[in-house]
């Protein structure tokens, strides 16, 4: 039988066992069997995993009360099970052993691949950053966005109708209070003058993207 073996420089703290003259003592059908480790106390030199403790097993085992067994190896008799009314020290034990593998597993290449094909080659995966920076633009000092329409929506109406109506109306009713009506005034030239609004150069039929009118109503508060 071949075992890969793995060389640590230290499995773990000395052990402390139950000798096995007593055992052997008390039990008589272990007396007259060859068992592997008779220490009593030590380091361990060997730890087995429990995918090769079968492999190195035999299949024979000789069954005892109170649930000890004797389970023949390939290394000699190996002894498992309680021992009654016998004093010794407790010791806590804790063994660990960590195996570091820094390669790229297959599903690591495989989401690289997917990522490099999805952004690099066909375009169709944008982030979150490709499309802010698709919506901004930098124009005379001040940066623009555009209104962050959904990719899939329904059209809605102009509403041109509604608000030149809307507009029809107030100037009827501004119009009996010149002072208001010249005020609105000076207030739509200052904002055109800070590029707060702007006129619409282009005729809204030559104009391709959606287009939407809002309703203009100022809030006057008379003091």
């Amino acid at each position: 039988m071949e075992l890969r073996l793995l060389l640590v420089p230290h499995i773990c703290g000395p052990i402390l066992g139950v000798p096995v003259e007593v055992c052997r003592e008390r039990y008589e059908h272990i007396r007259e069997l060859e068992v592997a480790d008779t220490s009593q106390e030590g380091e361990p030199e060997i730890l087995i995993r429990s995918d090769y403790y079968l492999k190195l097993a035999t299949g024979e085992r000789i069954q005892g009360n109170g649930g000890r067994v004797a389970i023949h190896t390939e290394l000699g008799w190996i002894l498992s099970g309680p021992v009654s009314s016998y004093k010794q020290h407790c010791t806590n034990l804790i063994t660990h052993v960590t195996i570091v593998d820094s390669g790229p597993t297959l599903k690591d290449l495989d989401n690289r691949l997917r990522l490099f094909w999805d952004l690099e080659s066909m375009g169709v995966t944008d982030t979150e950053d490709a499309q802010f920076s698709s919506i901004i633009v930098l124009c005379d000092g001040r940066y623009e966005v555009s209104l962050p329409w959904r990719d899939s929506c329904v059209s809605i109406p102009d509403n041109l109708q509604l608000c030149e109506s809307r507009l029809h109306s107030l100037l009827k009713r501004l119009k009996q209070t010149p002072d208001t009506l010249k005020e609105y005034d000076n207030i739509i030239q200052q904002q055109l003058k800070n590029g707060i609004v702007e006129v619409l150069q282009d005729s809204p039929t030559q104009i391709q993207d959606r287009i939407h009118y809002l309703l203009y109503n100022a809030v006057i508060k008379k003091g």
